[in-house]
């Protein structure tokens, strides 16, 4: 009886002092170093020179937007809040208050215009429709536009949104800038040096109360992706960035690690309607080349579980997908029906170009052998990335383009904004009307509903009715971390975006 008496009173001292540290653990830890593999170098870090988007990941643990990006859009963040003019032309921002530079300075609407400013004199498109930034008060900026926009919460969510400190501007120079931020993030720039990584160290002022937790940040980079896993798993970093899918598909099987991914990619093919001559004015010969690629099969053979087939440049989980599109199913014999009724009953020759990446061979080669059940013949003409390039930028492709859209932004009207007669890559595309009304529709659009209708109409206009692209899939982005590594927002809601101020090792 003894015994079991202090048995008993042995467990319920344990259950008071584990129950205490249990609750504890879950609670955001101070301390640490962040260690992050990428097989990416930082190209700019001035925000007007930047335009890789690989740059976001580098700027935002030094730099913050004037605008966040969520799940369904732009959100507050250095502007607090703000008002739209009926007209959707005049956006009001109220500036958050104690906002410090890691310089020193203070951050109010002289800085706020002068970054806008700044960045619009630059000649960069995503704030091209801004006539003038007025100072209301120290607090308050006005921005006017000479069109209504409602993108331009988005484009302040990215490179046109980008805070730096005009005292550091003006002390180093815009050379300076690019290879020394100074911004108001969670933490400051250390060293940059080239082709081995970037680090940060925590800033004690940030504006955001008693964060950030971590010490501090490093970005290694590895060039050879087994080499970076390989850093990965021998815990040199607790975060892997970029993971090939089956070295991903290793990771999560063996249960060590948190697997992230985000839908981020999308991988098809545009038609040369533009160009002279062009057999593909037909869209029936357009509609025989999308019924000819099983994208389901693409999807199972090459993707490792990841990859989702798609109709449309949006997946099933982005607030644009229109899950009324009704695409073209896989189906050869209507494959070679519509080429027998446009006049190619015995098949038809086509050239797809692409990249010289194992990605786009593996992909199109398969596509070629699919095109031929179908009767088409496709000849894969891989190109290096200069001349991949030149042809995405100045035309001159034959038949059949690869067409890669990149969920840079959370925010699906930007990636539509790709495909518009304006857009400045792959000219030759089909860019019909109603596609560009539909575009400028959800660029007005006074509510997120009526944006995302616009939207989605897109998408139906894009498949079903002008058969524009020829959808394949939707590929992840993807981050391995450590279990220790929490809140880090790493692929949460956009690539190359993070939550690093709320982010703590165990």
């Amino acid at each position: 009886m003894k015994k079991w008496i202090v048995a008993t009173m042995l467990l319920v001292v344990c259950l008071l002092v584990v129950a205490p540290a249990s609750q504890a653990a879950s609670a955001p830890k101070r301390g640490g170093t962040l260690k992050i593999a990428f097989n990416n170098d930082a190209e700019h870090m001035y925000p007007p020179s930047a335009a890789k988007s690989t740059d976001h990941l580098y700027l935002g643990f030094a730099i913050e937007t004037l605008t966040h990006l969520g799940k369904e859009g732009p959100t507050p963040w250095l502007a607090k809040s703000w008002e739209i003019s009926s007209d959707q032309k005049t956006f009001t921002f109220h500036l958050q208050k104690g906002v410090k530079f890691h310089d020193g300075t203070d951050f109010n609407a002289e800085v706020c215009k002068w970054n806008l400013d700044n960045y619009h004199n630059a000649g960069r498109t995503e704030l091209s429709e801004v006539t003038r930034v007025d100072i209301v008060d120290d607090y308050t900026v006005r921005v006017n536009l000479s069109v209504p926009d409602n993108m331009i919460l988005t484009y302040l969510a990215g490179w046109g949104g980008y805070m730096i400190s005009p005292t550091a501007f003006k002390k180093q120079g815009k050379d300076g800038c690019d290879t020394h931020m100074v911004g108001t993030g969670p933490f400051k720039f250390v060293s940059w040096q080239r082709t081995v990584g970037v680090k940060y160290e925590r800033f004690d002022n940030y504006w955001q109360k008693d964060k950030p937790y971590l010490d501090g940040v490093e970005i290694n980079v590895i060039a050879d992706p087994q080499v970076m896993l390989a850093s990965f798993e021998r815990g040199e970093n607790q975060a892997c960035i970029n993971v090939g899918l089956q070295d991903a598909k290793n990771l999560e099987a063996s249960g060590k690690y948190n697997v992230i991914k985000m839908n981020a990619t999308f991988y098809g093919l545009t038609f040369d309607v533009g160009r002279p001559g062009s057999k593909f004015t037909d869209m029936r010969l357009r509609q025989a080349v999308n019924y000819a690629v099983n994208q389901k099969a693409l999807a199972d053979a090459l993707g490792f579980g990841y990859i989702i087939p798609t109709n449309q440049i949006c997946g099933p989980e982005h607030w644009g997908y229109n899950p009324n599109v009704v695409g073209f199913p896989y189906n050869p014999a209507k494959a070679k029906q519509l080429l027998a009724d446009a006049g190619y009953p015995n098949g038809m020759d086509i050239i797809i170009t692409t990249g010289p990446t194992d990605l786009y061979r593996n992909l199109f080669t398969a596509v070629q052998g699919q095109l031929k059940e179908s009767g088409i013949n496709a000849k894969v003409n891989i190109v290096d990335f200069a001349r991949f390039g030149q042809i995405t930028l100045g035309g001159g492709w034959e038949d059949l383009m690869t067409r890669v859209i990149q969920r840079e932004l959370n925010d699906d009207l930007y990636s539509l904004d790709l495909l518009s007669s304006k857009a400045a890559v792959l000219k030759q595309s089909l860019h019909p009307k109603e596609l560009d009304d539909l575009i400028s529709k959800g660029r007005m659009a006074g509510t997120f509903g009526d944006k995302k209708k616009a939207v989605q109409d897109a998408m139906r206009v894009i498949t079903d009715q002008y058969c524009t692209l020829v959808p394949i899939w939707i590929m992840p982005a993807i981050v391995a971390k450590a279990k220790t590594v929490h809140d880090d927002g790493l692929f949460k809601d956009a690539i190359y975006r993070n939550t690093i101020w709320d982010a703590y090792i165990e």
